[in-house]
């Protein structure tokens, strides 16, 4: 079982690592939940049975016998440890990740050592308690979602257990946090409540990560009410469901956030007014959406991101027959952006003749490039406009391999287009269903052209979407076709 690797040297005060030993017995009295190392250079070994530690700025020692510690002699050294037959093995690497010389020094800690980090600073080194597991559900000592985010420490997990949660909202504010339906679903019918006026979740700590959730229902009196509105920097949401809320997630805005969100589904949210959204991301550093299903937006947009950077990579963003959004995906400040590999549907009761539109409210961000890759596009509304609309000049646009269906024009604009295909319906295998698989005697297949890179980032698709909420890796050696999706055969 291998606990982690560390780094002990003036990287430490760049690099942050962790060692989590989740569950690990050694010998038939010691348990470690994690360790966390951060700015220390100093390692310290403890042996002849006796674990060390600090949690909260207490330290102890189990059993209570003095030892003498034993420093690592090398103040930059690479220590590897694994348990093996319920002891724990200290071993020095002789690589280096930034090319640096080990010291030769060799540590092995026989009769099951606990390895610890801590500060030697005088006023000692604030070393983070370790990670929780917190179990809600109606048989747990937590009964709520909100009971949880009450007792919640940086670092918890939290097991929601599958079921119905009403009219529970709540504030997390600790960080680091992993929140999770187990066994199912946890449903979050907030029925128009909300925590702070703002959101059935309010995200305030740092780098969140929900999984396994189903937010529906918030209302609140500045028409804004989100299934989750995130305020710390940094999220990951996988697995999750948004709808009939009057946002699905609102997020705030911070030069200091990534937000990755995937194999989720947004429906049905937005307030009606045209100012809130299935999916509205503020000014964050960087956006990714993938293995997504955006549908039916009550008037407002399928996706709006403000972002620096986005990634719209292999999603399903479609109004159907019924939906009302204005826009399929906005990215009203521009950015340096990516749309590729997308089903785009823009329905006939669309608000907005534009489905996709870049840069309208003002090229804010730092900058501006868009690559349009490989998209399958169909426009059903009347009357039509372009379906992609650049407003200004932006530096650098790319529109490569799209294939068409519909009203109006894909695009009309500054920069590269190329390759862009019109179909018609007999282009698909069953357009009237929203299946835009390629029927096998279809143009499209085999026709694209290598996109090649646009910096370090390839724009050459790997993956399908595949509906729902799933993916399908491209075979590598695959001969392009025009648009999102692979061809019947």
């Amino acid at each position: 079982m291998q606990l982690g690797v560390m780094n002990i040297g003036n990287h430490l005060s760049k690099i942050r690592r962790k060692v989590v030993v989740n569950n690990a017995v050694l010998g038939s009295h010691i348990r470690i939940l994690q360790i966390a190392l951060e700015n220390t250079r100093h390692l310290l070994l403890f042996g002849k049975d006796i674990v060390a530690f600090k949690v909260g700025g207490k330290h102890g020692f189990y059993p209570k016998t003095p030892v003498a510690p034993l420093k690592a002699r090398a103040a930059k050294s690479q220590v590897r440890c694994t348990i093996t037959a319920g002891r724990l093995h200290g071993q020095e690497c002789h690589e280096d990740p930034f090319g640096e010389s080990m010291a030769s020094s060799l540590f092995r800690c026989r009769r099951w050592l606990a390895l610890v980090a801590v500060g030697l600073a005088a006023a000692g080194w604030p070393a983070a308690a370790p990670g929780r597991v917190l179990r809600v559900g109606p048989d747990q000592p937590l009964r709520a979602p909100s009971a949880a985010a009450a007792v919640a420490q940086d670092g918890d997990v939290v097991e929601i257990e599958a079921g119905e949660y009403p009219r529970d909202v709540a504030v997390w504010s600790a960080s680091r946090l992993t929140l999770r339906g187990v066994h199912g679903w946890a449903h979050l019918a907030a029925q128009g409540r909300s925590a702070q006026q703002k959101a059935i979740w309010v995200l305030r700590g740092r780098d969140t990560t929900v999984e396994h959730i189903e937010f529906y229902g918030c209302r609140v009196p500045d028409r804004n009410g989100a299934g989750i509105r995130q305020e710390g920097p940094g999220l990951t949401v996988r697995h999750c469901r948004f709808h009939d809320n009057e946002d699905g997630i609102l997020t705030g805005a911070s030069p200091e956030s990534d937000i990755l969100i995937e194999h989720s589904e947004f429906h049905h949210n937005g307030q009606g007014d045209g100012y809130s959204h299935n999916l509205y991301i503020g000014r964050v550093r960087k956006f990714t959406l993938q293995f997504c299903y955006s549908h039916h937006a009550h008037i407002g947009h399928l996706v709006k991101s403000r972002a620096e950077e986005n990634r719209i990579l292999y999603n399903r963003l479609t109004d159907e027959q019924d939906g009302r959004s204005s826009y399929v995906l906005d990215l009203p400040n521009g950015g340096r952006s990516f749309v590729i590999g997308n089903i785009l549907q823009h329905g006939p009761r669309a608000e907005n003749g534009t489905a996709v539109s870049y840069a309208a409210e003002g090229a804010k961000n730092a900058v501006q490039e868009l690559y349009f890759v490989n998209n399958t596009c169909v426009n059903e509304r009347q009357p039509a406009a372009n379906f992609l609309r650049v407003a200004g000049a932006a530096p650098k646009v790319r529109v490569l391999n799209n294939l068409f269906l519909g009203h109006g024009r894909l695009y009309a604009g500054a920069g590269e287009s190329t390759g862009t295909l019109v179909a018609s319906r007999t282009t698909f295998t069953d357009a009237a269903q929203y299946d835009y698989r390629l029927a096998p005697a279809s143009p499209a297949i085999g026709a694209g052209t290598d996109p090649g890179a646009a910096g370090d980032f390839s724009l050459r698709p790997a993956f399908y979407y595949q509906h729902p909420l799933g993916a399908v890796p491209r075979p590598p050696n695959e001969k392009l076709n025009v648009g999102a999706c692979p061809a019947v055969r």
